[in-house]
């Protein structure tokens, strides 16, 4: 077993195995058509916070791809078991469910790998035209179906930059490829409503509550490809990343806040603050 392996673990329906071990079937429709769904968690040695909301996304998502059997699955124990597994290393948890081998069940995967440490003073985005339906209610499943998103991020890997940012056929802008987006125009928090095509992260509600109960003025509503260019800041929020500042879009603007402005810097706070709470 090699040290990546050993250090990385997978665990498979209660049996924990090297990265890289076969551990899904051929004929499972997961592997075969992308019909599974995922979900993300970030494990602080040995804490993961927010994991009954996770757990509750997940299972949702697998209920809108119809995969069957869910209550023989127990994501939350998994998660435990993972963490404590894992010591105290931090760590990036994502767990999968699978429908299984037809007439076999639905399976239970949590893979590991460490966590990303993108720069505290933000990153640069790249904006994507015209690369989501904002009205396909599957844009609303965190599904293994993402090719879309990797070809997407790739392209802005290839030129520089953290994360690519979805435009819809309308010309909106709904998330990143993996993370949603907040704006701060005139005072005012704004993030793109579920009903644009973005997933509704974790994160992204903690983010709102935050918001509301710090009296911060903010609102679900459209953030337009034009509101990037007047906006006076603007961050991403994943369960990896938290709350992550933009500081460039490509092509558009370099003059967004190092390390974030006001209302992102204290909504970074209260999430580190609740995270730890919990």
């Amino acid at each position: 077993m090699s040290a990546t392996e050993s250090e990385w673990p997978v665990w498979v329906d209660g049996v924990f195995l090297p990265q890289g071990a076969p551990a899904i079937a051929a004929d499972d429709p997961g592997f075969l058509l992308g019909m599974a769904v995922f979900d993300t968690l970030a494990c602080d040695g040995g804490h993961v916070p927010f994991v009954a909301d996770h757990v509750t996304r997940l299972l949702d998502g697998a209920r809108r791809m119809e995969i069957e059997g869910l209550e023989t699955l127990d994501p939350a124990s998994a998660v435990r078991a993972m963490a404590e597994h894992l010591g105290a290393r931090d760590a990036a948890l994502r767990l999968t469910i699978t429908p299984g081998s037809p007439g076999a069940g639905p399976r239970l995967v949590v893979t590991t790998r460490p966590m990303p440490h993108p720069p505290a003073e933000g990153v640069r985005v790249l904006y994507v035209p015209n690369a989501k339906v904002a009205e396909l209610e599957l844009e609303a499943v965190k599904s293994t179906s993402r090719a879309r998103n990797i070809m997407a991020r790739r392209e802005a890997t290839a030129r520089g930059a953290y994360d690519a940012l979805l435009g819809t056929q309308d010309g909106d802008v709904s998330e990143g490829t993996v993370s949603n987006l907040f704006v701060v125009i005139d005072g005012e928090l704004r993030t793109p409503p579920l009903g644009r095509g973005c997933l509704a992260g974790v994160t992204r509600g903690k983010v709102l509550e935050l918001a509301r109960a710090a009296e911060i003025p903010c609102r679900e509503a459209r953030v337009e490809a034009a509101d990037l260019l007047r906006a006076q800041e603007a961050f991403l929020t994943s369960t990896l990343v938290r709350v992550l500042p933009i500081v460039e879009v490509l092509d558009h603007r370099t003059d967004l806040p190092p390390g974030g402005g006001p209302i992102t810097r204290e909504l970074e706070r209260r999430l580190t603050e609740l995270e730890r709470a919990d």
